[in-house]
């Protein structure tokens, strides 16, 4: 047999084996019923949706016109893509009981909504203010994590963990402000999520072991939510972290439960501190100067203002 022709037949048995290895992996994956939303146009009917419930919560906090504007915005989305509400509700649902092709879809949904900076023109929203901050400045949102993902009652999609150093661009009595849009789709059960955030500092003068300031919230509705880390004077953060967790409300149920969270930030603000002259010079009697107080009488009024200075409600603990 001649090369030319044993080469024909190797190309030949070759073809014939992809062309049933695609024949098997086609018989063993298992087809979305037509009567359901197919998962890519789903993912962009998603998009649509949740957009046009963000845009609507928005115009309820300027006019509380919520219904009105809910059903109007997600009427038009839903119109856009030609399904109703119970088409939507049924496929849901349906992906929902099967984990990993609900993950795969939000996962297209979640990337397609942090790759937009801005919600549907609401560019001066509340949300999107700080965005545009260099990280170096004194006002500067410096989370860099995932800003959109979802969470179910079903674990390991409860839970959202955060953690995270510092840098050289944190000073002293640094504050914080986390904000996120969250949008809860609920046929039943109870809305229980839950975000907590802790800031740890350097041990300062003051304190014999780190400081750590903590904050829980809860979040039951959908909206903008935002919560504080007050500023800690003469204290350096020095880690960051957290979690984001949705319950199961204590009732199990197979109907759609999920919470979106999009918009995500972490906001920095440097607070401006007096310097050790100004303080002594505010601790000072009026009938004395700097001038006529010698070395030790600074030193000791100098710590005086620091001990003053300390926040009395701050957790500690020893490392």
């Amino acid at each position: 047999m001649s090369t030319a022709i044993q080469h024909i037949l190797r190309f030949c048995t070759l073809c014939t084996a992809a062309w049933i290895a695609v024949w098997l992996f086609a018989a063993c994956t298992p087809s979305v019923p037509s009567r359901y939303i197919q998962p890519d146009e789903l993912a962009d009917i998603l998009i649509d949706y949740h957009l046009a419930r963000a845009i609507a919560i928005e115009e309820e906090s300027r006019n509380g016109s919520h219904d009105i504007a809910q059903n109007a915005y997600v009427d038009a989305a839903l119109r856009k893509h030609g399904i109703t509400q119970a088409e939507l509700d049924s496929s849901l649902v349906y992906y929902y009981s099967r984990a990993d092709r609900f993950e795969a879809i939000y996962k297209k949904v979640v990337e397609r909504l942090e790759e937009q900076a801005v919600t549907l023109g609401a560019s001066q929203s509340e949300l999107t203010m700080f965005a545009h901050y260099d990280a170096n400045g004194d006002t500067a949102n410096v989370w860099f994590d995932r800003t959109a993902f979802i969470l179910t009652p079903i674990a390991p999609y409860n839970r959202f963990d955060f953690s995270f150093d510092t840098d050289s661009t944190y000073r002293s009595g640094d504050s914080f402000l986390m904000q996120f849009n969250a949008d809860f789709m609920f046929q039943s059960g109870t809305k229980d999520a839950h975000l907590y955030i802790a800031v740890a500092y350097d041990r300062s003068r003051e304190h014999k072991s780190d400081t750590v300031i903590a904050q829980h919230q809860s979040v039951w509705t959908s909206g903008i939510r935002k919560i504080n880390i007050p500023e800690q004077k003469h204290c350096l953060p020095k880690h960051i972290k957290g979690f984001f967790y949705l319950g199961d409300g204590r009732e199990n149920s197979g109907q759609l439960r999920l919470m979106l969270v999009d918009n995500l930030q972490l906001v920095r603000f440097h607070t401006e501190l007096p310097t050790a002259a100004d303080s002594i010079a505010t601790e000072l009697p009026d009938s004395l100067s700097a001038d006529s107080v010698n070395s030790s009488k600074i030193s000791e009024e100098l710590t005086t203002v620091r001990a003053d200075s300390s926040h009395s409600n701050q957790m500690t603990f020893k490392q």
